[in-house]
């Protein structure tokens, strides 16, 4: 192949690959801060500066794009969880404290609009479209991964710790949009540590 026609199909890979990174984008930030159902195919198509040949090239619906953006939440969801504990591996409860920590700063940033993942479920109660299956699968993995360090710690009962510090996170999550970071979310660290004491400390109830 001629290094021309090479630079081409180079440049071809490319443009379809940014068009559908800026398509997902573009819906990521209008999904997230105007809702899911408000925001139309038209607007997205508008917004992206794709045609609409493009978009449904990238996008066989809405629905196959609300699918493609709460993949790419949860991965960057579960990343960020995975970041915060990783440096304080084989000490399980300080790993619950760094989550909680990075908890807070996290829904302490000016465009925090809530939890993506309750949002869309809101949305979308039927139980077998995307927007309700990928937010299930994104809280059930979650609290596996609460449940996995849970067991680390010298808690009675490790699942029940797992369980109620998925609430405190849950209740964070739904407080802080309505009350800010000034509110509940600010002794969310306390509350976490409190929790883990009572646990770690407790003896098991026969």
């Amino acid at each position: 192949m001629a290094r021309e026609n090479i630079k081409e199909h180079v440049h071809e890979d490319i443009s379809v690959a940014s068009a559908r990174l800026r398509i997902l984008h573009v819906a990521s930030e209008l999904f997230y801060h105007e809702g899911i159902r408000s925001v139309g195919i038209d607007t997205l198509i508008e917004r992206s500066h794709v045609a609409k040949a493009t978009f449904y090239h990238h996008f066989r619906s809405k629905d196959a794009l609300i699918a493609a953006y709460l993949e790419a939440r949860k991965e960057v969801f579960l990343a960020w969880f995975d970041a915060a504990v990783q440096p304080f591996a084989g000490s399980p409860q300080e790993q619950l404290m760094a989550l909680f920590e990075a908890l807070r700063q996290k829904v302490s940033v000016p465009a925090y609009r809530g939890c993506a993942f309750i949002n869309a479920s809101t949305e979308f109660p039927d139980i077998a479209h995307p927007g309700h299956v990928l937010p299930q699968s994104t809280k059930h993995e979650v609290l596996q991964r609460l449940r996995t360090i849970c067991r680390q710690t010298n808690a009675a009962r490790p699942d029940m710790l797992a369980d109620q510090l998925m609430l405190l996170m849950e209740g964070v999550f739904v407080t802080t949009p309505i009350f800010g970071v000034e509110g509940p979310a600010s002794g969310v660290e306390e509350a976490a540590s409190l929790l883990i004491a009572a646990h770690c400390s407790a003896k098991p109830v026969l």
